[in-house]
């Protein structure tokens, strides 16, 4: 759920907890919640706001090296524009990409599992680490419309 980049990458953690809970109520699925070094808060943050078991991996500080085979057994992986993103396109695992800031044309390549969601807000991609406005490229990503992609390739 962060990013190295910076936060304004970042869709907000109370989206990812609602797509937690539309995953695990009509797909009866396990939810990983996949944390880098540093994003321990954010980690708090979505569990803090649901009652749907999550598995945290913030405690167990995965690195790279052991991120790759934890992705490589993701039936579909959900994120920002990050890392792991590519590493799920790598291993043909199913992803939908949240992207606020950052141009989709820059990494449009070899995206047969992967969906990328934007909001058309008139101020992206702008590539900014700080939102200069009200952050409108990722709040208008919905829960609702992550679930539906994200369904959508599960059911490939």
């Amino acid at each position: 759920p962060g990013a190295s980049f910076s936060s304004s990458i970042c869709c907000p953690p109370a989206h990812f907890t609602a797509t937690a809970e539309f995953f695990t109520r009509q797909h009866n699925v396990k939810i990983l919640l996949l944390t880098g070094r540093g994003e321990e808060s954010i980690a708090q943050a979505i569990l803090d706001k649901t009652s749907t078991p999550i598995i945290n991996t913030a405690s167990d500080r995965i690195d790279l090296e052991l991120l790759k085979p934890l992705i490589k057994r993701c039936n579909l992986l959900i994120t920002n524009d990050t890392g792991p993103r590519h590493y799920a396109v790598a291993l043909d695992v199913p992803v939908v990409v949240i992207m606020g800031p950052t141009d989709p044309r820059y990494t449009a390549s070899n995206l047969e599992n992967t969906r990328v969601i934007r909001a058309q807000a008139d101020c992206s991609p702008c590539h900014k680490k700080t939102c200069p406005t009200d952050h409108r490229c990722m709040k208008e990503i919905t829960p609702q419309m992550v679930f539906d992609t994200g369904t959508e390739l599960l059911n490939r």
